[in-house]
């Protein structure tokens, strides 16, 4: 009974965490997912990124920066997850338990975790490339 309860609050922990993870990403990616949109504009209006003014550039740059900044910690944190669930698949492995209900648990997990690491490297670069157009213009 003892050790039910054990695992019980370690469960209800990680579902916290995930959770507690899951808002930042959903914050962070409303906020990138507008910015985003309103800088496409821009490319758009100007045809080539090298091509938007110095100004406008610095207009996103700092909302990007701010973004970024505020969520410096977001892409540790979901690396973290995906090296648990690798963990747990590997463990899995290792007992031959490859087609498990857990597999059936923590593969779609860890896959919606990488999307979540790779759209935020993707506003990490796009931020990078602002930068960049700003110090050579």
């Amino acid at each position: 009974m003892k050790s039910n309860l054990h695992l019980s609050n370690i469960h209800s922990d990680e579902n916290a965490v995930i959770s507690n993870l899951s808002s930042q990403y959903t914050a962070f990616q409303s906020g990138s997912t507008a910015l985003v949109k309103s800088f496409r504009r821009e490319i758009d209006k100007y045809g080539l990124i090298r091509n938007i003014p110095p100004g406008i550039l610095q207009k996103y740059s700092i909302p990007f920066r701010s973004l970024l900044d505020l969520s410096r910690n977001l892409r540790d944190d979901i690396e973290r997850e995906v090296n648990k669930s690798n963990t747990e698949l590997e463990y899995s492995r290792v007992r031959d338990e490859e087609n498990t209900s857990i597999n059936e648990i923590i593969l779609p997990k860890r896959d919606k975790l990488y999307r979540q690491i790779e759209y935020f490297d993707d506003i990490e670069i796009l931020y990078t490339a602002i930068e960049f157009c700003i110090s050579i213009s």
